[in-house]
């Protein structure tokens, strides 16, 4: 250790020795030694003074001297190092220095820091005693605990909420002095058993002032068993004074006698367990206690060697290795010298390499420690040391560096110098969670073993569970116990309350319950209280001067007053509750007056059933007049003592009234009044029953709220009453102009009275009304009604203010004004939605729809005439449309297509000749867009679209046959579901029996099914092969899963060869030179697919491709029109039904008239689809393949599709689907 600070040199190193806790042994000349050629070392005195040293005394100069005040240190004391060392957040370290508490510069708020709080103000504390400056400092002693370095952890439980800011500053100047002048705890406290009889103690001085000792106090307590058992709940505290017997001893040391700091407690019991704590004292006061040390003496008969045996020397390893040729100072001092010094390195090892041979077997003094090593679990190649056999020491050696303490035990024991085991180890004692272990001395050199580790582990790894009993056994009360829940049920209790009626009540309860217990808080009050007098606890335990009454029971305040005052000091008013119970006395009862002179009065009552015992009574009593007979005061001019339960009062004046009551007192103080008694001096017979006491009247009255019609009153319960008493209050009024009172009653402090008459003055009073009879009337109270204003209300708010889109929702606001409260009506487009009497009514409308915009509230009070307001509110929606339908026409025609908008606000609107696609109508020579707005609506448009000479491209291009089949359409109408003609005898029944289900199946398959493929080619490979491409459709191409190719050779009647492909072309194989073949394709889905292409012709040793329409197939399709349109006349002259649906929704449009059936794209969007399941489209190859939608139907269960359809369907079976294929 130097006394300066060092300078570190560029390459070097500082090395620093620190020695803790010096002591005068410590004293000494130490070297630093740098192991270089030649060795440097320095070195450096250290000499320790005694803190027993005291300078010599000086005498004064004269007697007159003038003494000097000296000058004061700074008031602070940072504790932040012990913080540190007991994990304190890093966040809550400002509270470890009381300046930065004082000055509020903490850096965090205290809530943050609860759970640190523990740590820093035992630290704060430091060790010392505090109390007796906190006592002097007036400090409450439930605000003490922070004197003695303990707080008081926030809980749930009511009683941990106390208030101790108002003493702050001065705990805080107590331990800021005690820090200065007091001890700290005393340290390592040792307990040295000797026999069955004693034990000795030893310890160390404190670490802090211990100069200033004079004494030690040595407390050794016998406990009557170790720490509570985890399995159960004690109510008490694990400390010695819970937990003690009779038996204890104190025995001071004084530090002049005693120099060594030991001392042997004698006179003990045999085998029984004490606890040991040591206090320090000074003349300004003591330390803290250290900590608690548990001893067991010995067993009678047993008792301790004093003086070990002297155990055999051991080797001189050194020795052997210098006569053996090591001359090496680091080979002698770290290898030989290993049975000393087990701090073995690396590169010790590498040093001494050479001479490893000769050191081992000097360590190994001849003796095979291989059965050892082996058996503390050394590895194999670690045994060769053991022997000391070894020739050459090398790295595979390294391994055995982290084994070398293991194996200098081993060495120790080879020696000889080792005890053996401890023997006849056994466990007595057992309990649920602690046991006594005891053994006997090793066999061999067992007289010489100094201490015993004790090791013990968990067999079971699984953690400790609590099991909650399900019957919980309960210690009967005593008879004088006070049961606070049986006064809360006595005095009428809800039982929604009662949870609260507890002096370990939940904070959390008493949160939630605020509201609904807050009319009963009284009654939890005196309940509380319990009839016992807790002022002069309340005012030591620091509550403040307007929450005292509270201490007594009495409510003075109104509730929500009286919970901003005192709630902070909830905890210091129920500890002085529970404590109460078991030291003051309850109140009396059946007080009465026996019989009644015109000087005495003769008094009677019945001593407290619970609570401590009464030693006597005092009995107030004082004359009173006609005002002063309605004061409440504890304290009355005249006090009589009685020792028993009757008591003669004479000498008081005839024909005066006077007030009785009587209180229960003991050493402790007193229980309060359960009654008062009002006695008019005059002789009177009173019966055998006597003159009963009853209950002070009510109190504080005041008016909580009015309007014209109704007053609610408000009062204090009675001062002085029985706590389990139930009181009914009975409120009597009257206007100033009627003669008599009217009467009402209740059981809690307030009252509304109704249908009073407006702007008028009411006269009101209350009494209290128990079982022995009423009380004297309240003060009196003069409260007016208001006048009565007609009903006004405002035009109503809705929100949102800007935008209210239908299904939203939207909130209304009705206020209205007038005396009395108005009663309020919503109406909502003529329809009433809610009433309630009230000035602002603000109701939440939903689901709210277009027709809802006219809103109004409506204001009545019975007073003047009614008041409605008004208001118009836009709601907004999507535009909703209504179409047409499917418009009839041929070719070179004009269509006019229609469809009717319902929106708001103003849409944008135009025709889309595929809306998927976003292709709209554009106004021009072919297409003309008419929006008109219709007459008398508002919100509905009128949108025409006028084509002109209609062509085939305007057509649908689906087939929609899959629908068909579904919906039961007959076999035979199913052509006209992709656009071609029927049979004429079938086109009646399809006309009248399948109209509406074709026309349904096009509305909903026009967004799903794709058109059919554009641009169909074929490319010449070879002449066996060909690549058909096509461009995919027009209408809803995103829609395609899968296209299908037909071919087959041209004029052929065979079924058509087809297969399938998800990209937009297919090769073709297998094909025959020179032959002429036809190819049409079709795009399809999960849902069905679209109408076939234009077929296209080729050969596959040619090099271009023809066309497959022919004059003789169009002259039979024109045939085939004019028969159907002969059909339609004939059917419109029979059926006048039919007619209208032909000219609503018919599908009579085929393609060999040129016809067109058009649907209306916005129309489309109405239609509600089902949940349709798609299908996976597996390419399919071959006639007898099948992978298409359209061929395998997914019908449900409930409809059943006769096999014929779907044999129908599969396209290729006698040409159907493939008409234009046909020769």
């Amino acid at each position: 250790m130097t006394g300066r600070s060092h300078t570190t040199s560029p390459g070097g190193d500082v090395w620093v020795l620190a020695i803790k806790n010096v002591r005068t042994n410590d004293s000494g000349l130490y070297s630093c030694e740098v192991n270089s050629s030649p060795v440097v070392q320095t070195f450096h005195q250290l000499s320790v003074l005694s803190r027993s040293l005291v300078p010599p005394a000086l005498s004064p100069p004269s007697a007159s001297l003038i003494p000097v005040t000296p000058t004061e240190k700074p008031s602070n004391h940072n504790y932040t190092e012990c913080c540190i060392a007991l994990n304190v957040s890093y966040s809550c370290l400002g509270f470890c220095n009381i300046q930065s508490i004082l000055d509020g510069t903490t850096g965090q708020d205290p809530e943050h820091c609860e759970s640190d709080f523990q740590s820093i103000v035992k630290c704060m504390a430091d060790g010392r005693n505090h109390v007796p400056c906190c006592i002097e400092e007036k400090v409450p002693d439930i605000c003490q605990d922070v004197c003695r370095g303990e707080y008081t952890m926030i809980t749930d439980n009511i009683k941990t909420h106390f208030s101790c800011a108002a003493y702050t500053e001065q705990t805080l100047a107590c331990i800021v002095e005690g820090i200065e002048i007091l001890p700290s705890s005393p340290l390592e406290v040792q307990v040295i058993p000797l026999t069955a009889n004693s034990f000795a103690v030893e310890w160390v001085p404190p670490y802090n002032n211990p100069e200033t000792v004079t004494e030690y106090t040595v407390n050794v307590t016998m406990l009557q068993s170790f720490d509570p058992s985890i399995i159960s709940s004690p109510t008490y505290d694990n400390t010695s004074q819970d937990i003690v017997t009779p038996h204890s001893v104190q025995v001071n040391v004084k530090v002049s006698d005693n120099q060594s700091n030991y001392v042997v407690i004698k006179e003990l019991v045999p085998f029984t367990m004490y606890e040991v704590t040591l206090v320090a004292k000074n003349k300004h006061g003591t330390s803290l206690p250290s900590y608690p040390i548990r001893s067991l003496t010995m067993v009678a008969g047993q008792m301790k060697t004093q003086t070990p045996k002297k155990v055999p020397k051991l080797p001189n390893v050194k020795q052997c290795c210098l006569e053996k040729g090591i001359k090496h100072e680091k080979c002698l001092s770290k290898l030989c010298g290993l049975t000393e010094n087990a701090d073995l390195e690396v590169a010790d090892m590498m040093i001494c390499a050479p001479w490893a041979q000769t050191t081992f077997s000097c360590l190994a003094n001849g003796v095979d420690h291989t059965p050892c090593c082996k058996a503390r679990g050394l590895p194999e190649i670690c045994l060769d040391l053991c022997l000391g056999n070894i020739t050459q020491l090398n790295f595979n050696y390294f391994k055995c560096l982290k084994y070398i303490p293991t194996y200098k035990d081993c060495l120790m024991q080879g020696y000889g110098v080792l005890p053996s085991a401890p023997m006849k180890i056994r466990v007595t004692n057992v309990d649920v969670d602690y046991a006594i272990l005891h053994w006997d001395p090793p066999e061999y050199l067992g007289d010489s073993v100094i201490n015993y580790d004790l090791h013990v582990r968990q067999l079971q790894q699984q953690e400790y569970q609590i099991i909650h009993e399900i019957f919980e056994a309960q210690l009967e009360r005593e008879e004088n116990e006070y049961n606070v829940t049986a006064c809360c049920s006595s005095a009428g209790l809800s039982s929604s309350c009662m949870s609260l009626c507890s002096y370990d009540a939940s904070m959390t309860k008493l949160k939630s319950l605020a509201g609904v217990c807050g009319p009963e808080f009284s009654k939890l009050v005196r309940c509380g209280a319990g009839g016992r007098n807790h002022s002069p606890c309340c005012s030591r335990r620091g509550v403040p001067a307007a929450c005292l009454p509270l201490c007594s029971g009495v409510v003075i305040q109104s509730l929500a007053a009286t919970a901003t005052t005192c709630v902070p000091y909830i905890g210091n008013i129920v500890q002085c509750f529970e404590e109460g119970t078991g030291l003051l006395p309850g109140p009396i009862s059946e007080l009465h007056a026996v019989s009644v002179t015109d000087s005495e009065v003769y008094l009677a009552w019945e001593p407290p059933t619970e609570g401590a015992n009464a030693t006597d009574y005092v009995i107030h009593f004082k004359k009173v007049d006609n005002t002063s007979m309605h004061e409440t005061i504890l304290k009355l001019d005249n006090q009589k003592n009685a020792s028993t339960t009757s008591e003669k009062i004479s000498g008081l004046e005839t024909g005066h009234l006077y007030n009785v009551f009587v209180v229960a007192r003991n050493e402790y103080g007193t229980s309060l009044p359960s009654s008062v008694l009002l006695i008019n001096i005059t002789k009177t017979d009173l019966g055998d029953r006597g003159l009963s006491a009853v209950t002070s009247p009510p109190h504080s009255l005041a008016v909580a709220s009015r309007s014209a019609t109704f007053v609610t009153i408000t009062w204090q319960p009675p001062e002085f009453s029985h706590p389990a008493e139930q009181l009914v209050y009975r409120v009597f009024y009257k206007s100033s102009s009627d003669q008599t009172f009217r009467a009402s009653d209740t059981s809690v402090s307030s009252h509304t009275l109704e249908h009073l008459s407006p702007n008028t003055q009411y006269i009101v009073y209350v009494t209290a009304i128990s079982k022995k009879g009423q009380s004297l009337p309240s003060e009196t109270l003069l409260a007016w009604t208001d006048p009565a204003y007609p009903a006004f209300v405002e035009p109503p708010t809705v929100h949102p203010i800007n935008l209210i889109v239908e299904g939203s929702s939207m909130t209304i606001l009705c206020i209205a004004m007038g005396t009395p409260m108005p009663t309020i009506s919503l109406y909502i487009s003529g329809r009433l939605v809610r009433q309630e009497v009230t000035r602002h009514m603000v109701t939440v409308i939903y689901n709210v729809t277009r027709d809802m915009n006219l809103i109004s509230c409506y204001a009545d009070n019975g007073y003047g005439t009614p008041m409605e307001a008004r208001r118009r509110i836009v709601i907004s929606y999507a535009p909703h449309l209504t179409a047409t339908g499917i418009t009839m026409a041929t070719h070179g025609d004009t269509v006019t297509l229609e469809c009717t908008v319902d929106s708001q606000p103003h849409p944008k609107m135009m025709f889309w000749r595929d809306y998927t696609q976003r292709v709209p109508v554009i106004q021009g020579a072919k297409y003309d867009v008419n929006i008109t707005r219709l007459k008398d609506e508002e919100d509905k448009w009128l949108m025409q679209l006028t084509i002109k000479s209609i062509t085939d491209s305007d057509e649908d291009g689906s087939d929609h046959r899959s629908c068909c089949a579904h919906s039961g359409v007959e076999r035979g109408c199913l052509d006209w579901c992709r656009g071609e003609a029927v049979f004429v005898q079938d086109s009646k029944v399809c006309l009248l029996q399948h109209t509406k289900r074709i026309m349904s199946c096009f509305r909903e398959g026009r967004d799903r099914l794709p058109g059919p493929p554009q641009n169909v080619r074929v490319e010449r490979i070879n002449d066996h092969s060909v690549l058909v491409r096509w461009d995919p459709p027009v209408k809803n191409p995103h829609t395609v899963e899968m296209y299908r190719v037909f071919w087959r050779q041209a004029g052929s009647k065979t079924p058509a060869t087809k297969n399938d492909s998800k990209t937009t072309s297919l090769k073709i194989t297998g094909l025959k030179s020179g032959v002429s073949y036809e190819c049409v394709v079709k795009a399809g889905n999960s849902r069905g697919t679209s109408t076939l292409t234009e077929p296209v012709k080729f050969t596959t040793d040619e090099k271009y491709i023809t066309s497959a329409a022919s004059m003789g197939e169009e002259h039979s399709q024109f045939g085939m029109a004019a028969g159907l349109v002969f059909t339609l006349i004939f059917l419109v002259g029979i059926v006048v039904a039919a007619i209208w649906l032909i000219r609503t929704r018919s599908l009579l449009g085929h393609k060999s008239t040129g016809g067109v059936a058009f649907e209306n794209p916005s129309y489309l969007r109405e239609v509600n689809m089902d949940h349709i399941q798609p299908s996976d489209a597996n390419t399919s190859s071959g006639i007898n393949q099948s992978g298409w939608k359209q061929e395998q139907l997914h019908v449900p269960s409930s409809t059943e599709v006769p096999p014929s359809i779907y044999e129908e369907l599969k396209l290729g079976q006698d040409g159907a689907g493939f008409k234009r294929l046909k020769p």
